[in-house]
């Protein structure tokens, strides 16, 4: 599909899929993979704005993206380094990429707006007892 040397890629509805069904679908996703690469794109992509509005986790998408589509990238469209642990973020992004032979894309990003770090940051911070407390409540 590439003319020269741009690329094309392929947004998977993975926001439309929490927000839409009841049961999110992970077997369509898949297949949107695969017919993309089938159509010649040459990534796949997936959401992580998740304080924005909810939407399937990055990570484990591509994971079983990576299980069945065999040649297209897998790019995260942007990942938010700050609600993160640096150290589980690599070892993800790592597992990933091993897990996909090497197609990891790992798209990287900071909310533009100051009073996003105001109203989400603490929740990166959490202690455990704070964390386990805000999981049970979720």
């Amino acid at each position: 599909m590439p003319q020269g040397n741009t690329e094309f890629g392929f947004l998977l509805p993975t926001r439309e899929m929490v927000m839409n069904q009841a049961t999110p679908d992970f077997d369509q996703i898949i297949d949107l993979s695969e017919r993309a690469e089938a159509h010649g794109f040459d990534s796949v992509w997936v959401g992580d704005s998740i304080t924005a509005r909810p939407r399937l986790e990055a990570f484990t998408t591509l994971a079983a993206v990576a299980t069945r589509a065999q040649r297209v990238k897998l790019g995260t469209a942007v990942l938010l380094p700050a609600l993160r642990n640096p150290v589980v973020l690599a070892n993800e992004a790592a597992n990933l990429d091993l897990l996909s032979k090497g197609r990891l894309i790992l798209g990287l990003g900071s909310p533009p707006k100051r009073h996003w770090w105001k109203r989400n940051l603490p929740l990166a911070a959490l202690t455990f007892s704070a964390a386990l407390a805000f999981l049970k409540s979720a």
